[in-house]
C-alpha cells in the first residue's frame, strides 16, 4: 500500500509494495547507474517512484525540518526495496502468470505463448548474445521490457510480428505491465529460450572427421600402408 507523505508543500505517494510498481519503474531504478554513469540521487528515486517530475522538490529551500522530511521519504523507499528482495527470493518469481493485461487487452500466457515463434526468438537471441559480448556482466533482466515486447507483440496486437513495432511496443510494456507480471513473464521466456542460448556441440564436424579418418584408413589398407 502506498504511503502519502509531504516535503514542504509537495505531496508524494510512495509505493511500498511490489504490486504497486510497473516493470518500467523497476528497470529505471535498476539501470540508472548504467544509463547515467552516476549514482542515483534522492530526487531521481522519488521521480521514478511517483511517476512524475518533481521540480518543486529541487527548488525547495531545505531547512532542517524539510531535510528530515526528505530522509523520511527515502526511508519509505527501503520498504519497497525489501518487498522487491522478498519477491526475488520467493517461488513467485518463477511462477507462470495465467494471463497478462495491458491497456485493457488480455493475453492468456499458457495458451497463446507456449510455443515461441521463430523470428522473435531469433531477434531476442541475437540481442542477448550481442549484449553479453559488450558486457560480460550483462543480465537479461535489464532488457525484460524488450524481450517481453518481442514475444508478446503478435499475441497482444493480433498482427503479424514486426521487429520495429515490437521495439516501439516495449515502451508500452515498460509503462503498463506490472512489475510482478513482468518478472514472471520475463523468466518464463528466458526458460523457453535457454535451449537456444546454450552452446551446442558440433556433431556435424565430428561426423566429417570420422568419415575422413575411415576414408584414410580404407585407402591406406588398400595400399598396404595401414599400421592397424
Amino acid at each position: 500500500m502506498s504511503i502519502q507523505t509531504k516535503i514542504g508543500n509537495v505531496t508524494l505517494n510512495i509505493p511500498t509494495d511490489v504490486s504497486e510498481i510497473t516493470l518500467g519503474q523497476f528497470l529505471d531504478l535498476r539501470n540508472w547507474e548504467r544509463d547515467h554513469d552516476e549514482p542515483m540521487g534522492a530526487f531521481e528515486i522519488i521521480e521514478v517512484l511517483t511517476g512524475q517530475n518533481q521540480p518543486e522538490l529541487r527548488s525547495i529551500k531545505y531547512t532542517k525540518k524539510k531535510a528530515k522530511q526528505l530522509q523520511d521519504v527515502m526511508a519509505l523507499t527501503n520498504l519497497l526495496n525489501a518487498s522487491i528482495q522478498k519477491f526475488n527470493t520467493s517461488p513467485a518469481k518463477v511462477a507462470i502468470p495465467k494471463s497478462v493485461s495491458i491497456l485493457g487487452s488480455e493475453v492468456k500466457v499458457s495458451k497463446e505463448l507456449e510455443s515461441l515463434p521463430f523470428w522473435p526468438t531469433r531477434i531476442v537471441k541475437d540481442l542477448i548474445i550481442l549484449k553479453k559480448k559488450e558486457d560480460p556482466q550483462y543480465s537479461e533482466v535489464n532488457d525484460f521490457d524488450r524481450i517481453i515486447a518481442h514475444f508478446l507483440y503478435a499475441a497482444y496486437t493480433g498482427s503479424k510480428y514486426n521487429e520495429t513495432r515490437a521495439e516501439e511496443f516495449a515502451e508500452i510494456v515498460r509503462s503498463e505491465l506490472k512489475f510482478v507480471e513482468g518478472i514472471q513473464l520475463g523468466n518464463f521466456f528466458l526458460g523457453k529460450l535457454s535451449k537456444w542460448l546454450m552452446p551446442k556441440p558440433k556433431y556435424w564436424l565430428l561426423t566429417i572427421q570420422l568419415k575422413k579418418y575411415r576414408l584414410v584408413y580404407r585407402i591406406s589398407k588398400f595400399l598396404g600402408t595401414s599400421t592397424h
